[in-house]
């Protein structure tokens, strides 16, 4: 009887692991699957890094309330309130990025985290990781005055991806 019980256990135990892997896969990727795409401007940052390996860390370039346009690095918000980033139509290609206090109802947004400064984070696209063969190039490419990468985003449920990056000068 015992032995029954722990082979169960086992084959659910084995099950369960496969599961589990199988559900952080689609949690993952679903934005991807059915996320809208949107592009927005941002400004890249050092690529390069020797603990995190080759990547470009992303500065979002944000519109507040009062219409004042600033990057998403100086942003400093209260820590008590939520904050919705909404993508507002720019022209046919582009959108920008307004950030509100109020959750939107018919609109394509992402919801952003704050860290205990009160500094905006937003996960998964802050940092675009890059082949190292391409470390070097970005890096001149960003040094330049006024470069901007045009990033195209996957945005689901609040929650978005980057599936295109485009340095632009």
């Amino acid at each position: 009887m015992m032995e029954k019980f722990n082979r169960r256990f086992l084959y659910f135990s084995f099950f369960l692991q496969f599961l589990l892997i199988a559900g952080v896969f689609i949690n993952a990727y679903s934005v991807i699957w059915f996320g809208e795409e949107r592009t927005v401007w941002a400004k890249g940052v050092d690529p390069r890094d020797i603990l995190s390996g080759n990547f470009i860390q992303l500065d979002y370039l944000l519109t507040l309330k009062n219409g004042e346009k600033t990057s998403a690095f100086n942003v400093s918000l209260n820590k008590d309130k939520n904050y919705f980033l909404v993508f507002e139509k720019k022209n046919e290609n582009i959108f920008d990025l307004i950030l509100q206090e109020e959750k939107p109802q018919n609109a394509v947004y992402i919801e952003p985290e704050k860290n205990r400064f009160g500094r905006l984070i937003l996960p998964n696209i802050q940092r675009y990781y890059v082949p190292l063969e391409d470390a070097k190039m970005l890096e001149r490419k960003l040094n330049a005055p006024n470069s901007l990468a045009k990033v195209t985003l996957k945005v689901w449920r609040g929650r978005a991806r980057i599936v295109r990056f485009n340095l632009e000068k």
